[in-house]
């Protein structure tokens, strides 16, 4: 898979579902999917106006056989759209979350393969820090207290 735009930066803020990136569409899929969408409707129109006709007896089991062929297409087509879109839903990255961009790993027409990593995202609407109190200042230290945190980690990272 390609890279097709990156249109984030490091720092940036982004909401959950916030599109990130996006990748060269290169099995043609939103074409594709454009294409079933059509078929659907004319499959559409066909069943309706094979289900509304008139018909003598004996055609009427040649309309009813027709009518089923037509509906077995119509679904064959609306399973093979819905898998389309999934796959033109792919070829977006959104942020899992609410949050600050804190590393951009690949650049457009970067070539990637699946697994890779694209980008960090950290929530910053809440912190969880496990610290180490000294005993002797144990006792002066309450829920609630404000405090601040200096650490060569969060430093790095933001």
């Amino acid at each position: 898979t390609l890279v097709k735009k990156v249109l984030v930066s490091s720092g940036d803020k982004v909401a959950a579902g916030q599109v990130v990136m996006e990748f060269q569409d290169v099995g043609g899929w939103a074409s594709q999917a454009g294409v079933a969408e059509l078929e659907v409707s004319v499959q559409q129109a066909a069943v309706l106006s094979y289900s509304n006709a008139n018909y003598d007896s004996i055609d009427k089991v040649i309309q009813k056989a027709e009518l089923e062929r037509l509906r077995l297409a119509e679904g064959q087509t609306r399973f093979r759209l819905a898998d389309l879109k999934e796959k033109v839903r792919l070829l977006r990255s959104e942020a899992p979350f609410e949050g600050e961009i804190v590393k951009v790993l690949v650049q457009d027409f970067d070539r990637i393969d699946v697994g890779t990593p694209l980008y960090e995202v950290a929530r910053t609407d809440e912190f969880y820090i496990k610290a180490w109190v000294p005993e002797k200042l144990y006792a002066l230290v309450q829920k609630g207290n404000k405090a601040y945190i200096k650490s060569n980690l969060l430093n790095y990272l933001w």
